[in-house]
């Protein structure tokens, strides 16, 4: 299943067959940061707010959506 990089509800990455290389990509561009402990072994990772690392399956669903159509019709004809 194919993963990328999302800010917000917007594709920002091509898609990757991994999700650790989708991790590897954002580690890249600066996105993540490491949290330190004792009790996890490796260190739990986050991303940067407004970034998630999902399946592009999810973002197809997304965009069938009613509602996501409406607001991407929106937005294309106010631009």
């Amino acid at each position: 299943m194919p993963y990328a990089l999302y800010f917000d509800d917007r594709q920002i990455s091509g898609p990757f067959a991994e999700k650790s290389q989708a991790w590897a990509d954002a580690t890249t561009h600066c996105l993540v940061k490491v949290i330190p402990s004792l009790d996890e072994d490796p260190p739990r990772r986050i991303l940067d707010l407004n970034y998630s690392i999902r399946s592009t399956a999810d973002a197809v669903s997304i965009m069938r959506s009613p509602h996501a159509a409406a607001s991407l019709n929106s937005a294309l004809a106010k631009s």
